[in-house]
């Protein structure tokens, strides 16, 4: 398989100012068996030949919508929807590629299921080393962007370093949408594309019954993004969803992994994901459920995404892990001294203005991505053998350290 940057794509833009810098932009295609596939990448400012390598941060799309609309939207009028932008101001050299068949990429002519995003995944691993000197990258899927990243975490676990599956699917048991799609497998079978016009983008932000969670400007923007492609795209993700779960076996995904689930989520449910959950090796985990955002993309929530603008409502705050005490030989009893807490922080944080929470909102993914202290080491610090599950509407449902299940 040859991969590597073509000549003929868009000369690298400033698109922005950023803390730093301003945001810096370029164009790579990777190479699939003559397939070119189109990678988008931004930072902040130009990479130097002589400075150390930013982390890396690979965002996969879903089954609906390419990758720049999916992490580099521009809603007019509106705050940041670019998870691009965000994570390039906090530290990262973020990267994104629209798969076989959708966006700027070429097509195969296959219907560009799991399997084929694996293989795209690959193809664009050689591009990001030539230009980053990295080989190993932290992974970001939404909803099938989310299968796919785990897909490729269990193919090439070499070159995954921390996993954020959000919107996730793993037998899709009990979920509404997922049964809706089962009903169409031979539909879904019968071609290789299927319609997604613009009433297919605004019926993603409805389907779970909550669409005034979500403003209006974001499905039109998404819309004005993706209709220059066409009204059709692959079949295979929906496919695959629909016929072929799980696509994933989680006791091969060896890397730390973030779970995140909006509690509406139709495309999931609490006990599929935490089945899931519980069989990852990585004793480096977290399962968190959004209370706010509770449908199917929390980053297009109404209120701003709260992945980025209110972590202390998405994350423990001032978290106390349990404190291990013994009642008998080999009795470990768990007690925790706090526990978490969900909705708007109750403290002085709650006063300080928009510009000032966002500066704390990329929190919680710079502690998975490894920017702070790692969860087994804080655990470890903390001489804690397991979490306990708390209850459903927390937003964090469980974090344990190595080698460890949490109990129910």
């Amino acid at each position: 398989m040859d991969a590597g940057r073509v000549s003929g794509g868009l000369p690298a833009t400033q698109t922005g100012n950023a803390p730093g810098g301003e945001i810096w932009s370029a164009e790579y295609w990777a190479n699939k068996g003559g397939v070119k596939l189109n990678l988008w990448r931004k930072r902040v400012g130009a990479p130097q030949p002589s400075e150390k390598p930013l982390p890396v941060l690979f965002l996969v799309h879903g089954s609906s919508n390419s990758a720049r609309s999916s992490y580099d939207l521009t809603v007019p009028g509106k705050d940041e929807y670019s998870l691009m932008n965000v994570m390039a101001r906090h530290g990262y050299d973020v990267w994104t590629m629209d798969h076989d068949g959708y966006g700027y990429s070429g097509s195969s002519g296959n219907n560009s299921d799991i399997a084929s995003g694996v293989e795209d995944l690959k193809a664009a691993m050689p591009v990001i080393a030539s230009e980053t000197g990295l080989t190993r990258m932290h992974f970001y899927g939404t909803s099938s962007g989310g299968i796919r990243a785990a897909a490729f975490a269990q193919a090439q676990p070499q070159s995954v370093d921390r996993l954020v599956l959000c919107a996730f699917t793993y037998k899709g048991t009990g979920a509404a949408e997922i049964a809706r799609r089962r009903k169409r497998s031979d539909e879904l079978r019968a071609s290789t594309r299927r319609k997604r016009d613009a009433d297919m983008i605004r019926s993603i932000f409805t389907r779970d019954g909550h669409p005034g969670v979500y403003d209006p400007a974001v499905p039109e923007a998404i819309i004005a993004m993706e209709m220059k492609f066409g009204d059709t795209i692959p079949t295979g993700t929906y496919l695959d969803m629909a016929a072929n779960l799980p696509a994933v076996d989680p006791a091969k995904v060896m890397s730390p992994v973030l779970m995140i689930r909006g509690i509406w989520d139709g495309n999931s449910t609490d006990d599929d994901l935490l089945d899931f959950y519980r069989q990852l090796p990585n004793g480096d985990r977290q399962f968190v459920i959004l209370p706010g955002p509770p449908v199917h993309d929390p980053a297009r929530h109404r209120s701003q995404p709260r992945l980025w603008r209110e972590p202390a409502s998405v994350v423990v705050r001032d978290r106390q892990f349990p404190r291990r005490t013994r009642a008998g030989p080999g009795v470990v009893v768990r007690q925790h001294r706090r526990r978490a807490v969900s909705g708007p922080p109750v403290h002085k944080a709650t006063l300080l203005r928009g510009k000032e929470r966002a500066k704390l909102a990329i929190g919680f993914l710079r502690r998975l991505l490894g920017q702070v202290v790692s969860a087994r080491e804080r655990l470890s610090a903390a001489d804690v053998v397991g979490i306990s599950l708390p209850h459903l509407g927390w937003p964090v449902v469980a974090a344990d350290a190595a080698g460890r299940t949490p109990q129910q």
